[in-house]
């Protein structure tokens, strides 16, 4: 989604495998353990959620777009 605050374009692509697992070396499917999301708390610590909140194994493709997200705000 991108938006210029008057305006919203969205688009949308299979893009699961580009994410889950290929070239990331953490990268993970969705299976107990994987990181579904991420972010930054309000003291700079990294927060993760994981599938059956067991210990995390690696990194789904919308835990790693969360993170980016965080980080990103964090740097701002």
């Amino acid at each position: 989604m991108v938006t210029d605050k008057r305006r919203i374009v969205v688009t949308s692509t299979a893009a699961g495998p580009a994410f889950e697992g290929v070239n990331i070396s953490c990268g993970s499917r969705a299976v107990e353990g994987a990181i579904v999301s991420a972010g930054v708390g309000d003291d700079g610590t990294i927060e993760v959620s994981t599938i059956d909140e067991k210990p995390a194994v690696g990194i789904t493709g919308s835990g790693l777009l969360n993170l980016v997200n965080g980080l990103h705000r964090v740097a701002l």
